[in-house]
């Protein structure tokens, strides 16, 4: 998974060499708005976690049994600024559930959960995201954008016996800085491809946002889709994306606030596909 984040990275150089060297770009207004939705279905590719420097590498696909699809869902709002001057606003919500009985002892911050028990678990990981890029070319054809941003993610890990006579959460809120890529090229028929790449790998206290512990801490949004223009100001599109990323290390407030010593570890991969539409509300 650290790997996948490391390479996924290094892609945010490569659009440079493929953008056109002259190209004109295309006339600009003021201030242009779109909001973004996408639907569609998620596959959780890697689910690991461990609660607790004794904890059990407890492995949500094999131990949890995660469903194969789970319902998806991202709504963005983009700000564009003299055609230059790109700022976004995501909210991507992540709520897992499931249930399952046991086929061994998992250990949960201390706790114990014997094999054979029926346990049920939700793995919550909504996350807020604002971020800024520069559109290095905007043309007819191609389009080509570099930036940063900032990311929140909310974590929400429960387990808890069906007879809710062991019960183990944890909460956790995590600022993340990240470098972004975004390019598209359109055809001559209203139809467009495009890839993003949004992203960050720290192993340093303050980058990570942990100002006290050194904990371990990457994530990667990466997309491939393909739309077509319905008409101006409404596209429709497919997307092909996967979200990962996790985070490795022992907190001292996580230690202050629920049992266990503070330590985690946990990194996790997903798969998506979906319907998305772009809507440019002056068009109206």
């Amino acid at each position: 998974m650290k790997m996948d984040v490391v390479a996924c990275l290094c892609a945010l150089s490569v659009c440079v060499v493929a953008a056109p060297a002259a190209a004109q770009d295309v006339e600009a207004r003021d201030l242009e708005l779109n909001l973004v939705t996408e639907f569609g279905l998620l596959s959780t590719v890697q689910n690991e976690l461990q609660q607790g420097t004794n904890g059990t590498n407890f492995d949500y696909i094999e131990d949890g049994d995660d469903e194969l699809f789970n319902p998806f869902m991202r709504l963005s709002v983009e700000a564009l600024f003299s055609g230059r001057h790109n700022v976004t606003f995501l909210y991507q919500p992540l709520q897992l559930t499931g249930r399952a009985r046991l086929q061994r002892d998992v250990v949960i911050d201390d706790a114990t959960f014997a094999d054979g028990t029926p346990i049920e678990w939700r793995y919550g990981f909504d996350f807020y995201r604002l971020s800024y890029e520069y559109n290095l070319f905007n043309t007819e054809k191609f389009l080509l954008g570099l930036g940063g941003g900032f990311q929140m993610r909310v974590a929400e890990l429960d387990f808890i016996t069906r007879d809710m006579t062991l019960v183990r959460n944890s909460r956790n809120l995590g600022p993340v800085p990240l470098l972004k890529a975004r390019a598209r090229y359109n055809f001559d028929n209203g139809w467009w491809l495009g890839a993003e790449v949004d992203g960050f790998y720290a192993a340093i206290r303050i980058l990570n946002g942990d100002l006290e512990n050194e904990v371990i801490g990457g994530i990667i949004d990466a997309s491939l889709s393909a739309g077509k223009e319905l008409r101006p100001g409404l596209d429709a599109f497919l997307a092909l994306r996967y979200v990962g990323g996790g985070a490795e290390g022992t907190s001292g407030e996580d230690a202050s606030e629920r049992p266990g010593d503070g330590y985690t570890r946990n990194w996790a991969g997903f798969a998506t596909v979906s319907l998305g539409f772009r809507f440019d509300p002056s068009t109206l």
